[in-house]
């Protein structure tokens, strides 16, 4: 899975490609591929772990890991350029409420991700022929304006997959 994304602040949003040529898709289920839900969910925590590692260590650092750190009570992060780990953060705890509204088959999807007290809340969106998505709370995940692929215009509004990263 690949990520770009866009956004600052409390909010994150970008577009996450589940790449229909990875080895993962023959098998599950072969002629009609789904992606894994624990894979929708490893994507949102692999983009957590990148954006907290921006927040904390700045947006000149090396590449954050893939993943959070879940050794300790909390993650220590590389201080740019000094190979010391300095920059403490609370990783992620718990996975609460991912509901899964629709198949996800392999492609390019819209993802939204926003920070709040609790942990960070997860969308996923469809995106319409010309690569945009409306955001759940009636913004643009990117910028765009939604147009029609083979769903209506509130279907193509409504996330396929929503849920919280929890600290």
């Amino acid at each position: 899975m690949t990520a770009a994304k866009d956004g600052s602040g409390t909010v994150r949003s970008g577009v996450f490609r589940f790449d229909p040529a990875h080895p993962l898709f023959a098998d599950h289920f072969p002629g009609a591929s789904v992606a894994p839900g624990s894979c929708i969910v490893q994507a949102f925590a692999d983009e957590a772990a990148r954006w907290i590692h921006e927040i904390t260590a700045g947006p000149n650092a090396p590449d954050a890991p893939d993943k959070t750190d879940t050794g300790g009570d909390e993650a220590l992060l590389p201080l740019a350029g000094t190979g010391h780990l300095v920059q403490r953060m609370r990783p992620i705890r718990d996975v609460r409420g991912f509901r899964f509204r629709r198949f996800v088959t392999p492609g390019d999807y819209a993802f939204r991700m926003e920070c709040t007290d609790g942990g960070i809340r997860c969308s996923l969106h469809a995106l319409d022929t010309t690569g945009r998505a409306d955001a759940p709370d009636g913004g643009e995940v990117n910028g765009g304006e939604v147009g029609q692929a083979n769903v209506g215009q509130d279907e193509q509004a409504r996330p396929l997959v929503t849920g919280v990263l929890a600290w």
